[in-house]
């Protein structure tokens, strides 16, 4: 049994195409495995001023990003993941079940609450936790937040002319399962003719 050696054209992460991550917080943790002499991240937790940003494909990450500093550099010529968030943690990262929490910043006596927030593709979510499950397409939010996207069709199916804002708010939770959000209470949709 032999190990493949890593081609001159392949990144750390893969082979080129693959998508490459910028990460940066206070404090970093991560576990690998090493298959074949290549390492895998398994786990990645993140705590501090966090933030995480999917980088385009062949692009290295900077050598030193502080919290803030990641999507302020043009590393991405399309609309990147971004994560915003207190504490960010990622279980089976070499997984396409890949399991994924967002948490914001509770309040304190010292300051109030700060939402986490995920942004990508034109869509963006502000909530205090999130979870995301990579491989079956399900996230999960336990509290009032708000989501804000760009639609091609207005509330009765018809469609626009091009794309408009929507911006969707919720008081208790909000689950997405493939292609099917559920809000639940006081859900209040603005945009599109919508009030």
């Amino acid at each position: 049994i032999g190990s493949r050696e890593r081609k001159p054209w392949e990144q750390a992460n893969g082979a080129i195409g693959q998508p490459a991550y910028g990460i940066a917080g206070h404090r970093l943790q991560m576990k690998l495995l090493v298959l074949d002499r290549r390492p895998e991240v398994t786990s990645i937790s993140v705590d501090g001023s966090v933030e995480f940003q999917e980088l385009s494909a062949g692009t290295d990450a900077p050598q030193s990003a502080s919290a803030g500093d990641l999507s302020n550099r043009g590393y991405s010529q399309f609309q990147p993941l971004v994560i915003k968030s207190s504490k960010l943690r990622v279980e089976k990262a070499n997984t396409p079940a890949a399991e994924i929490e967002i948490v914001g910043l509770p309040a304190t006596a010292k300051h109030s609450a700060v939402d986490a927030h995920v942004s990508v593709r034109g869509m963006s979510i502000r909530a205090a936790a999130l979870k995301l499950n990579r491989g079956t397409s399900h996230m999960s939010i336990d509290s009032p937040g708000e989501l804000e996207m760009l639609v091609n069709r207005d509330l009765q199916g018809q469609p626009l002319a091009q794309p408009q804002p929507m911006k969707i708010k919720w008081q208790k939770s909000m689950e997405l399962d493939r292609d099917r959000i559920t809000f639940l209470q006081e859900v209040k949709v603005q945009g599109n003719g919508a009030q």
